[in-house]
């Protein structure tokens, strides 16, 4: 659907786009992970069917200028947003962006969509803000864990004074004792504040709260930046651990897959994992299309489009601090799958951007 409705004339670019597109999204540590019962499958699955629902939207609305079945169009974005705010709580963080995208759809259609309709939207669109919180609320458990592995995994991991960490976010510095252990480990190896206990849920979890973790970032910078840069140490990798044979290929476990993964092998040994790279990329590709952006001013559709490439680059953005901040050290690589996901999707455009000026390059030079 997006290469459909993407709207590109010229058969050479298609076919290009195409190629590369399947090189890089079908690899194999992306397809592996739909013989899993984790989330990833659907959080990019459904992910995909958000930007492709808006780029036919665009296409709709933009290039054919049909006012016809608009309702449809916007119900389907609707659907596919509601399928990936679903799909894993970590998508939590692309509420903001979404929400705008979606009040974006329905405030530039308000005169074409009767009241009635236009009502029934503006309620659809609640829920769905409302959807996605109220999951993370329900999932007290999983919540007490990230919470639990954001302090002692993360913060204090590693603290050069990890009693003083305690006491700059209003806790009791004796939890000091479980500096540098997750919440997944047996009972016996904890000193005293075990996850999930009365004790810890008295002196830990009732007291502790996502409000005080950002206040410690924001007022200990140095702290987040060493952070980030473990983030980055992990980045660019989809791979897993995980078993990915039956157990007729093979009686032992096998964790290691190669098969289609020459991107994945790309990626990793060739790009930078540091923040001063994807910070780099990032300013390169938002300078660029800002410029496009610009340029192409008097085009709605250009600018629809640069506008989702945007918001797919936030969401990315968002994701990235997500894992350490949010989980400590805990499960890093997974936590970034769909921030290595938007990456991937950035440099398929950027790789595809250049292919298209070469060739109008090209025909500039034969038509003069």
């Amino acid at each position: 659907m997006i290469i459909k409705y993407i709207n590109i004339k010229n058969k050479i670019k298609l076919i290009v786009l195409c190629l590369i597109t399947l090189f890089v999204f079908l690899d194999g540590n992306y397809l592996v992970w739909f013989n899993s019962l984790y989330g990833e499958a659907m959080m990019i699955t459904t992910f995909i069917l958000l930007i492709a629902s808006y780029i036919y939207y665009i296409y709709h609305q933009y290039v054919l200028k049909s006012q016809e079945k608009i309702v449809r169009r916007i119900v389907f974005l609707f659907i596919a947003t509601f399928l990936f705010l679903g799909s894993k709580m970590q998508v939590l963080t692309s509420l903001p962006i979404i929400v705008f995208i979606l009040g974006k759809s329905l405030w530039e259609n308000k005169t074409l969509i009767n009241k009635s309709n236009f009502k029934i939207l503006c309620v659809i669109l609640c829920i769905i803000v409302i959807y996605p919180i109220k999951i993370n609320m329900f999932n007290g458990a999983i919540s007490k864990d990230t919470q639990y592995n954001s302090v002692f995994y993360g913060i204090l991991n590693g603290s050069e004074n990890p009693r003083q960490d305690l006491i700059d976010m209003g806790l009791n510095p004796e939890m000091a004792l479980e500096a540098g252990k997750h919440a997944y480990l047996n009972k016996e190896e904890y000193v005293k504040y075990v996850p999930r206990t009365e004790i810890t849920e008295r002196e830990f979890y009732s007291k502790m709260s996502n409000g005080k973790l950002v206040k410690f970032y924001i007022t200990h910078p140095v702290r987040f930046i060493q952070g980030m840069e473990y983030t980055a140490h992990h980045a660019f990798f989809t791979g897993t651990s995980l078993g990915k044979y039956k157990r007729g290929y093979s009686e032992e476990p096998i964790s290691d897959f190669n098969r289609f993964t020459k991107w994945s092998s790309i990626r990793s040994e060739l790009l930078h994992k540091t923040i001063s790279f994807i910070a780099l990329v990032y300013l390169m590709m938002m300078g660029i299309s800002l410029f496009n952006y610009i340029k192409n001013k008097e085009s709605k559709e250009i600018k629809a489009k640069i506008q989702l490439l945007w918001g797919v680059m936030l969401i990315g953005v968002f994701q990235f601090p997500m894992p350490f901040v949010g989980n400590g050290q805990a499960d890093t690589t997974k936590q970034l799958y769909l921030f290595n996901f938007v990456f991937d999707i950035m440099l398929v455009v950027s790789v595809f951007w250049c292919f298209n000026k070469i060739i109008d390059l090209i025909n500039f030079k034969r038509n003069n």
